[in-house]
């Protein structure tokens, strides 16, 4: 694992406003467990933050230092934290609640 700790990577999650607690419940019952489980490595370097709701929408946002962002993909903690059944349901569940691809990637800080 490369570790570049000048880089954060950052994504947003759009979820509709009505959703917003069930995704944030998703996020505390299945990601951060799976996360602590496989890559406790990650889990100090990683923040979760929640948007007001503006125009229906509430966004959710992933501050994750370090790593390129191939080290922080989902879909692989997942699988290995619940195997392959588990982990198609909780994709279809991440489907049910968000409401647009996420967005973002690696930024570096302007010298």
């Amino acid at each position: 694992m490369s570790t570049n700790q000048g880089e954060l990577n950052i994504y947003l999650t759009p979820v509709t406003a009505e959703r917003a607690d069930d995704f944030q419940a998703w996020l505390r019952s299945t990601l951060f467990p799976a996360v602590a489980q496989v890559r406790p490595d990650l889990a100090p370097r990683a923040q979760t933050w929640r948007s007001d709701a503006r125009q229906g929408l509430v966004y959710f946002a992933f501050l994750l230092e370090g790593d390129d962002p191939g080290g922080w993909q989902i879909d692989p903690i997942l699988r290995e934290a619940l195997g392959d059944s588990a982990t198609e349901a909780a994709w279809r569940e991440w489907e049910d609640l968000v409401v647009a691809p996420q967005i973002g990637g690696a930024f570096r800080r302007l010298t």
